[in-house]
């Protein structure tokens, strides 16, 4: 990843770049997130299923039939409600 990330945790880098990744806001993401994000066991891709595509939304966020999406995996949960429980 960038020099700015170095010295973060992969849980550190989830947490302040999840939310821009989703909305599609690459400006501050790492041009890596996601292939390191996967890579340190907190987000997978998978097949873009019929009730994703049901979603109002699934057009904006990009998602098709036969695509796939990044979803986080448990660890990845765990470590941005380790964060929201504490500012809770």
């Amino acid at each position: 990843m960038a020099e700015e990330t170095q010295g973060k945790t992969a849980a550190d880098l989830l947490r302040a770049h999840w939310g821009n990744f989703c909305d599609c806001d690459w400006r501050d993401v790492p041009d890596d997130f996601a292939e390191a994000m996967a890579a340190a066991g907190l987000i997978h891709s998978r097949p873009v299923t019929a009730d994703d595509l049901e979603d109002p939304f699934a057009h904006e966020r990009g998602l098709y039939e036969g695509g796939y999406l990044w979803e986080l995996t448990a660890s990845g949960r765990a470590a941005l409600s380790r964060v929201e429980g504490a500012n809770g």
